[in-house]
């Protein structure tokens, strides 16, 4: 399908044209990326004019999303999406049976003071008639245990596992971009609790993925070791404060180790998916070999786009030059303090956010980088 002016309409991702076309490709006009789409695939499905909104890809609020921030239930809404009718039921104080005891973050009392206040501000959309959408229930709720069938493990490496669970009614899980949630374990008449960030995307019906590393010591690991199919495990959420807007840095520098991986995968997919967004973003992801990079396939496929580049730190591997891929860049060390102080001191530092996910050690040397970059503390989110 063509438009006025000569430009074909493709459903392939422009971004991945730019890898095509060099690194400049952002400054061509929208003749030129015509151009390019129609050497490199003149005969793909059309659904849009180039240089056009992708429909497709348009970001909005749905309605699962709006319960997911307010945490309200459709049963909470039998008569009041109309100006005028009673408010929805204020919610349940939680009983004191509900607190794990183990000092989690947030508490459920934190959760519920939460939960009360958007109550509050609903309440009012409702009776100044602002709010006339009937909204549709989440699959998980942060106040309250939900229970999931485990309908698949796969073995990643040694060490780690992916779990799948089932998602009821084919709903999504209800979270956003850089959210976790947590799991609950109980053993010996104890309650333990692990916060996790699901890898599938985010609007993904009826499954949702984690990635889990099992410690030899570890606690909960020990305890989700023996998960076998059809289990049922409960969890709550989502949690979380970090939202990610389009556009609004102009670069993003992340930096990961070992399961600090999956916050990550979730921004990038976004970002690099979204052709109207142009910010630039590095990926340092240390790990001990090869072996323990965990979704590699996928971030290979990341990197074909413009806007992401990325970099291996493997503090053990022995073969560098044998295992790695193409275009796959790797250092046979550890993620140095003073190269990421010196990456970050390259660029605007007021457009530039810093993304820290990894063991306790590697967060405090990462962040102590930034800081001595001279991000602002507003600009550094650790996970």
């Amino acid at each position: 399908m063509w438009n006025e002016a000569g430009l074909v309409a493709s459903n392939l991702d422009i971004k991945k044209i730019g890898t095509l076309a060099g690194p400049n490709v952002k400054s061509w006009n929208s003749r030129r990326w015509g151009q390019e789409i129609r050497e490199h695939s003149p005969l793909v499905p059309s659904h849009q004019i180039v240089g056009d909104v992708n429909p497709l890809k348009t970001e909005r609020l749905t309605n699962a999303h709006h319960l997911a921030i307010l945490d309200l239930k459709m049963e909470d809404f039998p008569t009041c999406d109309r100006p005028g009718g009673p408010a929805a039921p204020q919610p349940r104080a939680p009983h004191p049976s509900d607190c794990c005891g183990t000092g989690c973050c947030p508490c459920v009392h934190d959760i519920y003071e939460h939960d009360l206040k958007a109550w509050q501000r609903q309440r009012d959309l409702i009776r100044n008639g602002k709010q006339e959408e009937r909204l549709i229930s989440a699959a998980l709720e942060p106040h309250k245990w939900t229970e999931f069938e485990i309908i698949r493990i796969d073995r990643v490496n040694s060490s780690t596992f992916l779990y799948s669970f089932k998602i009821a009614d084919n709903q999504t899980l209800g979270i956003q971009v850089g959210q976790h949630i947590i799991v609950k374990q109980e053993k010996n008449g104890r309650v333990y609790t692990r916060q996790y960030t699901p890898v599938t995307d985010v609007d993904k019906q009826g499954v949702f993925e984690v990635l889990i590393k099992i410690y030899p010591n570890g606690k909960v690991t020990q305890i989700i070791k023996e998960w076998k199919m059809g289990d049922l495990i409960p969890w709550r959420g989502p949690f979380g404060d970090f939202l990610y807007a389009t556009n609004t840095y102009k670069r993003v520098l992340m930096l990961a180790a070992g399961t600090g991986i999956a916050p990550m995968h979730q921004i990038i997919k976004k970002v690099v998916e979204n052709e109207d967004d142009e910010t630039s973003v590095k990926l340092y992801y240390a790990s001990k070999t090869f072996s323990d990079v965990l979704l590699r396939e996928s971030l290979a496929e990341f990197c074909q786009y413009w806007n992401f580049t990325m970099r291996y730190y493997l503090s053990d591997e022995s073969d560098v030059r044998g295992n790695r891929r193409y275009r796959e860049e790797v250092e046979a060390r550890r993620v140095g303090k003073a190269e990421v102080q010196e990456e970050l001191e390259r660029g605007p530092l007021h457009s530039t956010l810093v993304l820290v996910c990894g063991t306790k050690s590697f967060e405090k040397d990462m962040v102590n980088s930034a800081k001595n970059a001279n991000i602002p503390d507003e600009n550094i989110y650790k996970f």
